[in-house]
């Protein structure tokens, strides 16, 4: 798909005289709308304004515009929209910029639960998709434009987007959203880095239509130049490269405008999703199921909020990085902190519950490790479950494959999560240069249903630039 860019001029006069004829039949003195020269990218200002302007005339002629005959983007519509850094508005002066936000403009009533984690990929919001939506996974959510409410909702449209930070298990999660929203319209949202591109397997035919099949999904891709083999002085033309920050990595608010009005072209051509026949016994269910479900918890970007169905004491919940605003449970030498929480998925007929991997997410960096080994306690109130796991930074896979460098999460399973009541208790086992920093704890009761699955909370990796400007672009798994 091309990207076309208008003279501001022509945008202007345009829509002043539509803008005109409308104030007219409504009897009302012509009052220009908000300086649109400030926006050099005209269809998606478009699209805003005609919506605006058509809802208004249905208004003042008593009709009903959102009618379920009325176009599928003109009526009220949920969004629920996950990805990395570029999706939660990333790079761009003002975060509510970027498309899942746009998406509100269209009208008055649309809801857009955006729930993207920056440097993240697939693996978190698939392993913990039921506790990003509805539970205490990520309590940055609760200052955030949009629906906070947790109850089980259906959405219209899914959107997600990683194949700039991370494209592995991206079929798992679509497994899971199709079952949990039967009825949602899944949308996969191909963005490309030109500092960092994607692998070229995802570039080939068919690739995300074999992904997409089985969940019955359509996908949009953003239509990038490809230079010849022979061509060695290809440069990017310049209508392209507004799309794009700076960095050419994240997109520019001209380039989250495209996308936006992209994806409405898409919507307007697809429509609500229809029923299948084997679907249509579950008609009247909004919501399907999250099967054997997942219980997350995760403040490392939660700008100060401590999830509030987690307690936590013995150690200090603190940030440990001003510029970027990440924060940690941090844990000195010579201390012990307990965290107690009650898990209520994996519940069984005869009420014991099933006992589940629990993955302790901490931070991890350096050669020699600049973090201590720590010593894990699970159930110390049980002592027919108790049990004990020791976390050496030396034994991260990563560590091991010359990650070293790198200022990282990492997730590390250290045994099993009862039904109910769970406590568990951290203590650093030697002095160190930083702290034990604890940044999450994880449990995918729907990751021990699947095979392969149960890996995917261990391969959760958020990456911590070093510097204030440093992005991340250089860590992903495919």
């Amino acid at each position: 798909m091309g990207v076309t860019f208008y003279d501001t001029s022509v945008i202007l006069s345009g829509l002043n005289k539509i803008h005109g004829r409308f104030l007219q039949e409504l009897g009302n003195e012509p009052k220009i709308p908000s300086p649109l020269e400030d926006y050099p990218y005209g269809p998606w200002d478009n699209r805003v304004m005609e919506n605006i302007m058509e809802r208004k005339l249905n208004e003042k002629n008593g009709e009903e515009s959102d009618a379920a005959d009325a176009a599928f983007t003109k009526r009220p519509l949920s969004f629920l929209t996950l990805g990395g850094s570029i999706t939660w508005g990333g790079a761009i002066p003002h975060r509510y910029n970027a498309f899942p936000y746009l998406l509100q403009q269209l009208h008055p009533d649309n809801v857009v639960d955006n729930r993207a984690l920056r440097a993240t990929g697939a693996h978190f919001p698939a392993a913990c998709i039921q506790s990003l939506v509805e539970g205490d996974a990520f309590p940055e959510w609760e200052f955030t434009p949009g629906d906070v409410n947790r109850e089980p909702k259906e959405y219209d449209v899914i959107l997600l987007e990683f194949s700039v930070n991370g494209f592995a298990h991206t079929d798992f999660l679509l497994r899971r959203l199709r079952k949990r929203y039967p009825k949602a319209v899944i949308i996969y949202v191909h963005l490309h880095s030109l500092t960092n591109p994607p692998p070229a397997h995802m570039e080939e035919e068919g690739f995300f239509e074999k992904i997409l099949e089985p969940v019955q999904g359509y996908h949009w891709k953003i239509d990038v130049p490809s230079p010849s083999q022979s061509d060695q002085d290809f440069e990017y033309n310049e209508n392209f490269l507004k799309l794009y920050n700076e960095d050419k990595h994240h997109l520019s608010e001209v380039g989250h405008k495209h996308v936006a009005e992209e994806l409405m072209k898409l919507l307007d051509e697809v429509g609500p999703r229809a029923t299948t026949s084997a679907e249509k016994h579950d008609d009247q269910q909004a919501v399907g199921s999250w099967g054997a479900g997942d219980q997350c918890y995760m403040w490392l970007g939660t700008w100060g909020h401590f999830p509030t169905s987690l307690s936590a004491n013995g150690g200090e919940f603190k940030i440990f990085d001003v510029p970027k605003k990440k924060y940690a449970y941090e844990i000195e030498y010579g201390k012990k902190a307990t965290f107690a929480f009650e898990r209520q998925i994996g519940a069984t007929d005869d009420g014991k519950g099933l006992e589940l991997p629990i993955n302790l997410v901490t931070m991890t960096k350096g050669d020699p490790p600049q973090y201590p080994k720590m010593l894990v306690t699970l159930h110390p109130d049980k002592e027919e479950h108790l049990s004990t796991f020791t976390i050496d930074p030396t034994e991260d896979e990563l560590f091991k494959s010359g990650w070293s460098w790198a200022h990282l999460t990492s997730p590390t399973e250290v045994g099993k999560s009862l039904y109910g009541w769970n406590v568990i208790t951290i203590e650093a086992l030697e002095e160190s240069k930083l702290p034990a920093r604890i940044v999450g704890i994880m449990i995918c009761g729907e990751c021990q249903n699947e095979q392969g699955a149960h890996k995917v909370p261990q391969q959760m990796r958020t990456r911590i630039p070093d510097s204030k400007s440093e992005e991340d672009t250089s860590i992903k798994f495919f």
